[in-house]
């Protein structure tokens, strides 16, 4: 099964469980956005902060890839040579 599929139904599930939480107890949305109302700056440095580490997570991962696409590439270019 591929990796997006399995992040989508993991973030559909989350997003289910608090849907079926805020419907069964309506005070926690009301807590949520009354909170969100309040604490704007707050909630904008949660946003940019997690939006940050997501990006340096995905950088490094594409990092990783990269490199070992050029790795695994130049070996194999240099098989010839070698007698592989």
């Amino acid at each position: 099964m591929p990796f997006a599929t399995v992040l989508l139904a993991l973030v559909s599930a989350i997003g289910l469980a608090i849907a079926v939480l805020t419907q069964r107890n309506p005070i926690l949305l009301r807590m949520a956005l009354r909170n969100l109302a309040r604490r704007k700056g707050y909630a904008v440095i949660v946003v940019c902060g997690l939006t940050i580490g997501t990006a340096m997570i995905a950088s490094a991962l594409i990092y990783q890839d990269t490199q070992e696409y050029y790795l695994v590439k130049d070996v194999y270019n240099l098989s010839p040579l070698i007698g592989f």
